[in-house]
This record gives structure tokens, C-alpha cells and sequence, in this order.
């Protein structure tokens, strides 16, 4: 036992000592985010912007440009008139919500037959389409992070 110990000490000691990076010794820190509630949403002023939420993080994107809501009414038009007779109905700009923590605004939602005008985003369960139209300012949201959440 004496002779390992001996061994371990003389190989350690001539082991070459490299120069740490600096990541080695940088302390993270988590930065705590506040989770929100679909009613906390509610509260939010109406400037404009659109507040979603996802698992309880804001998402925030500033409001649609012109072309961006030339596109959406143009695809609106066309999925309406498509859908003529079967009693669904396209809606821009819908809420998705999922839970007491996610609410997704997607720009045109095509809704099944029966679900009455007077129903509320949070009483609607099943929806056929959920159409997101791609803007620079929201391209890695509607494609990374609210994709899934669909």
C-alpha cells in the first residue's frame, strides 16, 4: 500500500501542469425568469406588440408589418373560400392556449365545424390548421420554439 502511494505521488508530481482556460473558472449564476399565467397575459397593455406565452415564458415580437398581414388576409381568403360548405371557420389572427401557462397567437387558425361565436380561445380544444407566416423579427419563434408547441 505504501508503495502505490509512493507511486501516485511520483507520477503526479511530474505530471506537466497546463494553463487553464478562462471558462474553467467563470461562476454561472442561473438568472431566475418569472413564469406567467394566461390570465398575467390578460393584463399586459394593448400596444400593438404580441405577447405570447409558452410554458409560462413571454414571447415577445412587435406587430405584424403590412406585407406580413397581406400574406396572412391573402391565405385567409383562400383557405375560407376553400372551406366554403363544410361549416369550419378561418380566423386571423386566433389564440392557442394549452394549459394555464401557454397562449400562442398563431396569424390564421382554421377552426373545425361547431365551434360556436360565442366560444372563448380557452374552450376551443381542437383545431384543423395553425398558420404561422414568417417575419424577420419572428422567423426563429415561429420556427424553433412555437413549432413544437402546434
Amino acid at each position: 500500500m505504501m508503495i502505490l502511494g509512493a507511486a501516485r505521488r511520483h507520477t503526479l508530481a511530474r505530471a506537466p501542469l497546463l494553463p487553464a482556460s478562462p471558462s474553467d473558472h467563470t461562476m454561472v449564476m442561473p438568472l431566475p425568469v418569472p413564469r406567467l399565467s394566461i390570465d398575467m397575459l390578460d393584463d399586459l397593455p394593448e400596444d400593438g406588440t404580441r405577447y405570447e406565452l409558452l410554458e409560462g415564458v413571454l414571447l415577445v415580437t412587435p406587430a405584424p408589418s403590412f406585407a406580413h398581414q397581406v400574406v396572412a388576409s391573402r391565405l385567409l381568403v383562400t383557405l375560407s373560400e376553400a372551406l366554403r360548405g363544410t361549416g369550419a371557420t378561418v380566423v386571423a389572427i386566433g389564440a392557442i392556449q394549452r394549459g394555464k401557462y401557454t397562449q400562442l397567437q398563431p396569424d390564421v387558425l382554421v377552426c373545425p365545424p361547431g365551434v360556436r361565436p360565442t366560444a372563448t380561445w380557452r374552450d376551443m380544444r381542437d383545431w384543423w390548421l395553425a398558420v404561422e407566416v414568417l417575419s424577420p423579427s419572428s422567423r426563429l419563434y415561429d420556427r424553433e420554439v412555437k413549432r413544437g408547441a402546434y
